[in-house]
């Protein structure tokens, strides 16, 4: 089970809830085995077919990774056209997943300039993801830092998960 590497550039509660599955997946009969992957490696790894692991000859079987969001939820990740294969070596569907629901509805929200529109044919999308247990959802990190206006982080965008990195470039201004 590829994972992302933990530490200041990966979700630090990451090899608890591993821990977690891999002992729920235990009592059902599956060994899962952490392998955690630098995120440059693991970027190679799911942006080249066919997937190998590095290091390894074989793709992975299992990828618990953190998904960034984007404001709009356009991803084409999910669209038939774009599984990955010796023929489209660097496309974008690297689960393999192919739904012609889910092709036709992104297709929709895409071509539509109706907010609403757009709103209820994503819902649908991930009611269909969601339907198809396409991938699993184990979590979703979520935060709220209280910061002193004391603290100059010198213009970093306080909405990112990382605002604080690196750490030691923050400055406190005299009370």
């Amino acid at each position: 089970m590829v994972v992302a590497e933990p530490g200041p550039n990966g979700p630090f509660t990451v090899l608890k809830l591993l821990d977690l599955v891999a002992a729920q997946a235990d009592d059902c009969g599956i060994e899962l085995t952490p392998y955690p992957v630098p995120t440059e490696d693991r970027n190679e790894m799911i942006d080249n077919f066919p997937h190998t692991v590095p290091g390894q000859r074989e793709p992975f079987d299992l990828a618990l990774f953190a998904m960034d969001t984007r404001t709009d939820p356009d991803n084409r990740m999910w669209e038939s056209t774009e599984i990955a294969s010796p023929d489209r070596p660097t496309g974008l569907n690297y689960m393999g997943f192919a739904n012609p629901r889910v092709d036709a509805v992104l297709r929709a929200a895409r071509r539509t300039t109706n907010v609403d529109e757009r709103a209820r044919l994503y819902a649908e999308f991930q009611d269909i993801v969601f339907e198809e247990r396409a991938m699993l959802f184990l979590y979703y990190p979520r935060e709220t830092t209280g910061l002193s206006p004391r603290v100059v982080t010198q213009g970093r965008d306080l909405e990112t998960e990382l605002w604080w990195s690196p750490l030691e470039t923050l400055e406190l201004t005299s009370p």
